[in-house]
This record gives C-alpha cells, structure tokens and sequence, in this order.
C-alpha cells in the first residue's frame, strides 16, 4: 500500500512539474461505452478526459461524471505512417475486459502506448491470441 502511494504521489508531482514547466497539455474527450481497466483500476463506462503533459510521459484519465482520477505513466511513444485524422482511444480486449492500450490525439503520427500491468498479462495469458482492438473515437 505505501508502495502504491509513493509511485501514485511521485506520478502526480511528476506530471504537475512538467505540464507547468511547458504550459501546455494534450486534452482528449471520449465517450467510452463499456468498463474498461487502465493503471490497474477497474472504470466505468462513460465520458472521460484525457490528458497529458507536453512530454506525453504521465496521462491522467478524468471521469467528466464522477471526477475521480486515475495517473498512469506511458510506455513508449508510437508511431504511424498515416497520421489519424481523428483523436482515438485504442483498447485491448480479452473476453469482456478491456484495456486502454493506446492514446492517439488526431493530425499526430505519435501515439502514447500504456504497458500492461500484472492483471492485464495475468488475463492475457488465459487467451492465445489478442481478442480483438478497440477503437473508440473521441469527442470533438
């Protein structure tokens, strides 16, 4: 527990020092129809903001209904040939669950990926093959 509050506290001072050090942060709307798992937190369905600081290195994901928060720091940056004409949130599914693996804003070829956690490599090792990506578009 006092693990998860450190690495939670570190997250969130890490993103306020640099989105005020560079003035600027990316903001993504999406209305996400079905629960889904990102950080380890189970969050349901529904309208979320997304946003990151200008490094793309911390992304919080904010419930528009409820207002609760959840930081999570981002793999690798991502790249595409095809830069998306829309901003999209890329889930991984196994069965019923969902796992926000991707953050793309739109008119950008770099995406943010998130790494799987524990839960999401426990759950896809009862699965052979990736179930299927989701797409959710986001709001303008």
């Amino acid at each position: 527990m006092k693990r998860q509050l450190r690495t939670f506290v570190g997250a969130l001072v890490l993103f306020l020092m640099t989105g005020s050090a560079f003035g600027q942060t990316i903001s993504i709307s999406a209305n996400v129809p079905f629960n889904f798992i990102v950080g380890g937190k189970t969050l349901p369905a529904g309208k979320y903001a997304i946003r990151s600081n200008a490094t793309g290195r911390v992304l919080a994901v904010q419930s528009v209904d409820s207002g609760l928060t959840t930081l999570i720091t981002t793999g690798n940056n991502i790249g595409s040939h095809n830069s998306p004409g829309k901003s999209r949130l890329v889930f991984r599914q196994y069965g019923n669950l969902y796992f926000l693996g991707q953050v793309w804003e739109g008119g950008y070829n770099e995406g943010r990926e998130l790494p799987k956690n524990n839960r999401e490599s426990t759950v896809a090792a009862d699965y052979q093959v990736l179930s299927s990506a989701v797409v959710v578009p986001a709001l303008r």
